[in-house]
């Protein structure tokens, strides 16, 4: 007699089971692919220093307080009788006293053109697939000026960038190739608010901290620039300065007032030394700022060493370390290089690399600086000012933005990995101002996970 495989055994018995069912009216239930649905929360925790959070979730809708703790940021509430609010995000806030600090909750409206505030608590409110979230602290300023959150597209539009960029990180150094390139990933992930040391391409693998732990002495001794680019990196990315390495100070001229780079003198070097040199707490001889400012050519641009004519990257980058250094926004050496800056404009909306022109094609690069350097001035890069043809520097750089995430130099070029490294501040609203902790000297108590 033959016997039955066990196939056809489990055919039968599932037949019979359900030919059961249905006698006794049981419908068998479908089982559904769960949807997952994706958010943004954009946490502004003061000007110039917001960072973008992508949250998953599988339900149809959360609360906005359940969806603020899906950013794994260290998030502290206090219960009232309108329900909990926030008081603290990554140690940001004053959740203790009789009057502590809170944090002002935003929401992208329907017809997708402005951030409009909370009728309803985190904890009530709901929010459901594609939401746009907005956290602000408010002990910054009296009135939060919404200028510093950025639009729904530009948060949208980091989350991916950011994940591109980790993607790249070497799996056995976890650097980017060279300490230049490195430095570039530091700044980015360091605006974005992720830590150098928390910064990893895949489980088990080095981070970006480890990687600057073998290099960043090295590094610091080529010159101011370098030394002074590596220690705003690591101030953004909440790491520390390794006491071998050495300051830009170390390469300073008290006579001439230059900080030398690792290629001689210049604005450029001079400018990563004095951003570098304020990083690190030291202080900026008025002499050095004398010397930066003198150097300013006709048109009212700065060029990166002597000879090589005005550029708009090198001049967003001054412009940044003058305002650092409490230089006015309205003095005339700041209005002049903006306007240097606006004559580079193009008719896509976005910045040349240099005018008078040889090049009148924009690109990301120096569109993300002008960017930057825009929005340090304490101007918007989206008003009627910086507006040609309908089509500003925010629309041209979303407009470089492949389906992988990651950034063009130029269109049609492909994925550019300083492109995408650089667009990632500017479209945060972000700057190379510093905000934040200064880089403190490393000690064995030391641990890259601190709080903010």
């Amino acid at each position: 007699m033959k016997i039955p495989s066990v196939r056809l055994q489990f055919k039968s018995a599932f037949l019979l089971l359900l030919a059961a069912l249905l006698a006794f009216g049981i419908q068998p239930t479908t089982v559904r692919a769960v949807t997952q649905q994706t958010a943004y929360e954009a946490i502004q925790f003061g000007a110039h220093d917001t960072i973008v959070r992508q949250i998953s979730f599988t339900a149809n809708s959360i609360t906005g307080l359940a969806a603020l703790n899906l950013t794994g940021l260290h998030v502290v509430t206090l219960n009232s009788s309108f329900g909990p609010y926030v008081c603290s995000i990554e140690g940001v806030g004053d959740c203790s006293g009789a009057t502590p600090t809170y944090w002002a909750y935003y929401h992208w409206n329907n017809t997708g053109s402005a951030w409009e505030s909370s009728a309803v608590g985190a904890g009530t409110y709901t929010v459901t697939a594609g939401a746009n979230e907005g956290w602000v602290y408010l002990s910054f300023t009296a009135n939060p000026d919404l200028q510093y959150l950025p639009s729904a597209q530009r948060v949208q539009a980091v989350p991916p960038a950011a994940a591109w960029l980790q993607a790249q990180q070497a799996a056995d150094t976890g650097g980017y190739g060279d300490p230049g390139s490195s430095d570039e990933a530091l700044l980015a992930a360091g605006s974005d608010g992720y830590r150098a040391g928390a910064w990893i391409r895949q489980t088990g693998s080095p981070s970006l901290w480890g990687y600057w732990l073998a290099n960043g002495i090295s590094y610091a001794k080529k010159g101011a620039d370098s030394a002074g680019k590596l220690a705003a990196g690591l101030q953004a990315a909440r790491a520390c300065w390794q006491a071998a390495a050495l300051h830009p100070t170390a390469f300073y001229s008290a006579t001439t007032g230059l900080y030398t780079g690792a290629n001689g003198s210049g604005d450029g070097p001079q400018t990563w030394a004095i951003l570098g040199s304020l990083a690190l707490g030291d202080s900026v001889p008025a002499k050095a700022v004398t010397a930066l400012t003198s150097t300013v050519q006709a048109d009212g641009g700065w060029e990166w060493q002597s000879g090589f004519g005005s550029d708009t990257n090198t001049t967003a980058l001054v412009v940044q370390a003058l305002l650092a250094t409490g230089v006015p926004t309205d003095t005339a050496v700041i209005t002049d290089a903006m306007a240097y800056l606006a004559s580079a404009q193009q008719d896509d909306g976005g910045i040349a690399y240099s005018a008078p022109f040889t090049s009148t094609v924009s690109d990301a690069d120096s569109t993300a600086y002008a960017v930057m350097a825009i929005q340090a001035a304490g101007g918007d890069p989206t008003s009627a000012g910086w507006t040609k043809n309908g089509k500003t520097p925010i629309s041209y750089l979303l407009s470089l933005q492949l389906a992988n995430g990651s950034f063009e130099w130029q269109k049609g070029n492909g994925a550019n990995f300083l492109a995408t490294t650089q667009a990632i501040p500017a479209l945060l609203g972000n700057d190379y101002l510093l905000s934040g902790n200064t880089l403190t000297q490393c000690s064995i108590s030391y641990l890259p996970f601190v709080k903010r």
